[in-house]
């Protein structure tokens, strides 16, 4: 396939095109890719299997079958401190309660901030 020129290999973060990057993260599953999508004035993380849940955002909680759960929580670090100076939209997977927000500080630690609904 890839002498096809059909597959593309990529190592690591990379851009699919501008505005829509994906980050690698490998605590839940190695090679998990999680889009960044930004235009002028929002930026969305989808948080897939990292952060499934608002419940999961304390550093912590991780899903119960994470495969190298030390790196999981370790990786979930830096990119919710990012998104909380950022001001990013974190959107849920599994949420059955909240679609998305943005974060808040409680004290030393970030929390769900007001829910945000994503489409109509």
């Amino acid at each position: 396939m890839q002498s096809q020129d059909v597959l593309e290999i990529h190592d690591g973060e990379w851009s699919l095109c501008e505005g829509f990057d994906l980050h690698v993260f490998n605590g839940h599953t190695p090679g998990q890719q999680l889009p960044v999508i930004c235009d002028q004035n929002e930026v969305l993380f989808f948080c897939g299997d990292l952060i499934p849940t608002q419940h999961h955002i304390p550093t912590p909680y991780i899903m119960a079958y994470d495969l190298d759960p030390v790196l999981a929580m370790e990786e979930k670090v830096p990119v919710l401190e990012r998104a909380h100076a950022e001001q990013w939209t974190l959107f849920f997977e599994h949420d059955a309660d909240m679609e998305a927000c943005r974060l808040d500080r409680d004290g030393r630690r970030l929390i769900a901030g007001k829910p945000i609904r994503i489409g109509t």
